[in-house]
């Protein structure tokens, strides 16, 4: 690292300084300006339409265009709904994030609703609640089968998204509207991304999916599409498993400690590895390396080498990891900081895990 950068900040300091500069953005009134970290779920491809559809011709609608968006509307509910239920069921990341993009499908479906003064099939906008009896089941199916363990929760995401693809299909061979045509390839370019991320995600569990309602050739295409978005949690020489998200209210914030669990692969139990964490602040805009547990110091990517903080052999197949494990009291820290943290193995594999963590 960089000379001037060799120095310690306790925990209690960097909460101290997100405090701080959370106070001076409020006060002054400036957005956040976060980078974050560069996880790109290419929701930007997916993103709203906003006023552009409403300034473009109006194009009179027949019954199966209609009966189309309302469809369309219900079904993106359908794969938000279950996302949120699983995320809060499994705690996983990928959910959270995918569920964000399923509301934006939604509100770009509803702007053709408006637009064409539909009747809206979303009366109740509560998690599970459908109009549609199909949807219906499919809502009580899905979940029912994404709450029997991680990996058949992926699985579902991927289904739902391999419908998702199969139906704007479908529809999109049914209209030559040029407004239906917009927000359709969006939300089908949407779930091209979100495919990838499911796929991806079950790829680190040593699983794999197979198209249920789209081809297995249209789907190894759109997994080989290297212009693709979505997460990548297996390469050659990384594994990253899919991140937790952990909530901290007042209590657990008095006496916090952080010691997360990463599964080890099997070629490296018994073995020496190299161990690593990482912390981003989303409020700062800043990484802090784990030196050593319970110190950080500040670190630049691209500018700053990654170095282990501790060196083990490896005797089990879950390793906690020493992040803080002295008490240090938060209470008033509030704001979202992840929390990346792995090892290197002998072959210089990379394994890690993620867990966003969210003070309240």
């Amino acid at each position: 690292m960089r000379g001037k950068r060799l120095y310690k900040i306790p925990f209690g300091a960097i909460v101290a300084i997100a405090l701080f500069w959370c106070s001076q953005v409020v006060a002054g009134g400036y957005g956040h300006g976060v980078g974050g970290p560069n996880v790109d779920l290419g929701l930007q491809g997916s993103g709203y339409l906003t006023d552009g559809i409403f300034l473009s011709p109006f194009q009179k609608l027949d019954t199966t265009e209609q009966n189309a968006i309302l469809f369309m509307r219900e079904e993106e509910k359908l794969a938000r709904d279950v996302y949120l239920t699983l995320r809060d069921k499994w705690g996983l990341i990928i959910f959270d994030d995918i569920a964000s993009s399923e509301q934006r499908h939604m509100d770009m479906v509803g702007q053709l609703i408006e637009k064409y003064g539909l009747e809206d099939p979303v009366t109740d906008d509560s998690i599970g609640v459908f109009q549609n009896e199909i949807l219906k089941g499919l809502y009580e199916d899905l979940v029912s089968r994404g709450e029997e363990s991680v990996v058949e929760a992926l699985r579902v995401g991927a289904t739902i998204e391999d419908l998702d693809i199969s139906d704007l299909e479908t529809r999109l061979g049914e209209t030559d509207n040029d407004d239906i045509r917009q927000v359709f390839e969006n939300l089908k370019n949407g779930s091209y991304n979100h495919m990838r991320s499911f796929y991806s995600a079950l790829s680190s569990y040593g699983e794999s999916y197979n198209a249920q309602y789209i081809s297995q050739e249209e789907l190894e295409g759109i997994l080989e599409d290297s212009n693709g978005h979505g997460y990548a949690y297996r390469g050659s020489s990384y594994t990253m498993l899919p991140g937790t998200i952990n909530r901290f209210d007042n209590t657990q914030k008095a006496a916090l400690t952080l010691e997360p669990t990463i599964e080890v692969m099997d070629g490296d139990i018994g073995g020496p590895v190299n161990l690593y964490a990482l912390m981003y602040s989303y409020e700062l805009d800043k990484w802090f390396l784990v030196n050593a547990p319970n110190s950080f110091v500040e670190w630049t990517p691209g500018i700053d080498k990654l170095k282990p903080f501790a060196t083990l052999n490896m005797a089990s197949e879950t390793l906690e990891f020493p992040v803080i494990t002295q008490p240090v009291d938060v209470t008033g820290l509030q704001g979202t900081f992840d929390l990346y943290f792995g090892y290197i193995g002998q072959g210089g594999h990379m394994v890690y895990g993620l867990n966003r963590l969210i003070f309240e």
